[in-house]
């Protein structure tokens, strides 16, 4: 199942990169579907207001939020980031706003065309800036210096509007003066663009974050529209496309940033609210006000389109302020749970530690007196002697196991990578437990197709998980039964079975069987409940899965599946810079903003 989403994850990516350039292609060489819908259709330039308004507020809500999918790279990648997505909303909402024929009328087409264009230049300039590897010294003075780079762009925002309004004839001359101008600003554009997505792939293969692979779809659908946009015929679909590639580009972004919420170890309730309400409700604002202005005749755009943005803005701060408040209490709960939790778990420890030495001072005496070295025992008393030492070696066991337990939940547990040869593990796993098999006159194989890849994993761990599902197994099978272990690999995953012929494991029970203290509740197969938790939770922080499923041996099949390339759960970026090289950033409004988001 991980396979086949993951491939089907990589389809998806690579469609959603070639779809576009066909389509554009197809109507480039096609001029028949090629359609003008820009003079022809009536409600053609209205779409475009619409769409560059609605890519405008997407593109701010992704220079606000890129602060917490990118909060552990350096600084000046943060800021260039935000400030292109920012950019691309600023002067994407000036080429809404000089639509022709929308919100005001006598302003020609070559304003909006060249907010466009400045949209997807700025952004590009931004983006590679971000992708650029600084030394220290310019970290420093890039990021202390955020505010120029701020205010230069505020200003060719507010220079570029007011000659929108007040000197449009400007942007006329300039067309006509260099019809070559826009070529030479698009290609600069194109290549900035496929430059910084190179590099945020790199990134994503070096550090294997999803962050980064999202954007480097991202920057190279920006290329495309950018291609579109200058290579398309003026008003028609082809010229249109850039638009809606745009859109795609802004909504793969906004998804990872759900995805790195969705990885921070404390969920926040606000960040999904701020992220998905506040572009659900503009765009439910700017569809409505549409209608309205559409059923009551004489109504005009700006007055009900400003109604209903001003109007919403409005109830999303109202239900900001109430989901914030929520989410503030959930934290206090939470870390009142956490607080009660560590208790009760500072209080488990004590008790098994109390209990630990008794126990083995139980097991060491019985084991004593079985061996014969207190005088002779009858047959009656050797065997009570016997059960009392397994008693003792089993509550042994189960001490050790919630002591593991435990500390995987605290994290007190660290993973200790080095290159382990599961095929030697098995091996020898499976040859330490065959004389309990033998003993009850089981059959255990091991069967493996082919020598197994060397993985980064913690070898001890993965020894102990792998020999409490083998002895799992051997347990809950009857005598003369069978338990079957395979492995096998491909190019990204290495899969493990432990097949018995034992009465397995009802479907309704197997969601619940790796949870803590869970039984089968079955007079066939019953268990304490923690092994099986610890395997889970060792497997998991390898960035694996274990399932148990029906096997063809009649019983349970549990399933472990190990990335061929392991990764810590939480990776920070190494300081690589010593105590007196550290960048001291001065604190900023929007700094404070975001965190605050």
């Amino acid at each position: 199942m991980v396979e086949l989403f993951h491939s089907f994850r990589q389809k998806f990516i690579l469609y959603l990169l070639i779809v576009p350039p066909v389509v554009f292609l197809i109507l480039r060489l096609s001029p028949v579907w090629d359609w003008l819908v820009w003079d022809t259709i009536w409600y053609g330039q209205l779409i475009y207001f619409y769409l560059t308004a609605f890519i405008s507020f997407m593109a701010l809500v992704g220079g606000v939020f890129v602060n917490a999918a990118l909060i552990k790279t350096n600084r000046p990648r943060t800021m260039f980031t935000s400030l292109a997505f920012v950019t691309l909303a600023m002067f994407s909402l000036l080429a809404s706003i000089t639509t022709p024929s929308t919100l005001y009328t006598g302003i020609g087409s070559e304003p909006m065309r060249w907010a466009a264009r400045t949209a997807l230049f700025l952004s590009a300039t931004y983006f590679a800036l971000a992708m650029v590897r600084w030394d220290v010294k310019w970290q420093m003075r890039l990021v202390n210096g955020r505010f120029l780079f701020w205010s230069i762009s505020l200003a060719l925002f507010i220079l570029m509007g007011w000659t929108f309004f007040f000197r449009q004839e400007l942007f006329n001359q300039i067309s006509s003066y260099d019809p070559l101008l826009q070529y030479l600003i698009a290609t600069a554009a194109t290549i900035m663009f496929l430059f910084a997505g190179q590099r945020s792939w790199k990134i994503y293969t070096e550090d294997n974050n999803p962050f980064e692979k999202a954007l480097a779809v991202t920057l190279l659908l920006l290329a495309e529209a950018q291609i579109s946009q200058t290579l398309g015929t003026w008003g028609h679909l082809s010229w249109f496309l850039h638009s809606l590639i745009i859109l795609l580009a802004l909504s793969a972004a906004l998804f990872a940033f759900l995805r790195a919420f969705n990885s921070l170890r404390d969920l926040q309730p606000a960040r999904y609210f701020a992220l998905l309400g506040s572009i659900s409700i503009v765009g439910l604002a700017l569809i409505s006000g549409e209608l309205v202005r559409l059923l009551v005749s004489g109504a005009n755009r700006r007055f009900v389109v400003g109604l209903t943005l001003t109007q919403s803005t409005v109830s999303f701060v109202i239900m900001y302020i109430i989901v914030l408040s929520l989410d503030r209490l959930i934290k206090e709960r939470t870390e009142a749970l956490k607080r009660e939790q560590k208790l009760r778990n500072e209080l488990t420890r004590l008790i098994v530690h109390d209990l630990k030495n008794p126990l083995m001072v139980m097991t060491q005496g019985s084991n004593l007196l079985s061996r014969g070295r207190l005088g002779e025992l009858t047959p009656e008393q050797k065997k009570l002697s016997d059960r009392i030492q397994q008693a003792g070696e089993k509550t042994l066991h189960l001490i050790d196991d919630i002591l593991a337990v435990e500390k995987m939940e605290s994290e007190a547990v660290h993973l200790q990578r080095v290159p382990v040869d599961l095929w030697q593990v098995l091996r020898e796993t499976v040859a330490s437990l065959q004389v309990l098999a033998q003993s009850n006159q089981q059959t255990l194989t091991l069967r493996l197709s082919s020598r197994l890849p060397i993985i980064e994993a913690d070898e001890s761990l993965l020894r102990r998980v792998m020999d409490n599902i083998i002895a799992n197994a051997l347990k809950f099978t009857p005598e003369n039964g069978r338990i079957a272990v395979t492995a096998l690999s491909d190019s990204s995953h290495l899969v493990i079975e432990v097949a018995d012929s034992g009465p397995g494991v009802p479907p309704t029970y197997r969601e619940h069987i790796f949870e803590k203290f869970s039984q089968v509740h079955t007079t066939e197969r019953r268990g304490v409940g923690l092994g099986l938790t610890f395997c889970k939770m060792v497997i998991e922080a390898h960035h694996g899965t274990i399932v148990v499923e029906d096997s063809e041996l009649g019983g349970a099949l549990f399933k472990i599946t190990l990335p061929m390339h392991t990764d810590p759960l939480f990776v920070e970026e190494p300081d690589t810079t010593d105590s007196r090289k550290k960048i001291r950033i001065r604190p900023s409004l929007y700094t404070t903003l975001m965190n605050h988001l």
